[in-house]
């Protein structure tokens, strides 16, 4: 199982100094510390869990797990046992979604149910930055922060969602 924190800090109680610095740090937060050291003891009765790399895990009203490519159905479980067991745990809704190659479907899948209506790149001295438009009154189930964040450690890109009314 790959998580945002090694395999020692996995199997113990504790933080390493290394993965310790990191969530003082911010880089990874202590909800994907907790999740990530369920779903491995979790992955003792659920064989399938032990193959999956568990990318990002946000917490936005939603627990969003965002896995890696092909292993988002191991990490629903079969007729999801996976995410029932992971909201009951947390008392919160789960969302599974696979980062992808392309940025544009990554994003579609993020922001389901809800419809991308355009996505625009703006050329800066910075860099590029991708606006996705959605329109507005659809209830998207991630923050606008969030999305930027998931977008730029994912695929080291800036993003912008946009609410168009």
């Amino acid at each position: 199982m790959q998580t945002m924190i090694c395999e020692v800090c996995l199997k113990s109680d504790i933080l390493c100094n290394v993965c310790q610095g990191r969530l003082d740090g911010g880089e990874i937060s202590k909800t994907e510390v907790d999740v990530s050291k369920f779903l491995y003891n979790l992955s003792d009765k659920i064989k399938g869990l032990k193959d999956i790399r568990l990318r990002k895990v946000i917490d936005s009203g939603v627990l969003l797990l965002i896995a890696g490519r092909g292993d988002a159905a191991r990490l629903v479980g079969k007729s999801g046992s996976v995410v029932k067991t992971l909201a009951k745990q947390f008392n919160k809704s789960i969302r599974v979604v696979e980062e992808a190659e392309d940025l544009k479907k990554f994003a579609q899948d993020l922001i389901s149910p809800t419809v991308i209506v355009g996505i625009n790149t703006l050329y800066t001295p910075e860099g590029e930055i991708y606006k996705i438009r959605i329109p507005i009154g659809q209830k998207v189930y991630i923050s606008p922060e969030n999305f930027s964040e998931i977008i730029e450690s994912l695929y080291n890109r800036r993003a912008e969602l946009i609410v168009e009314g």
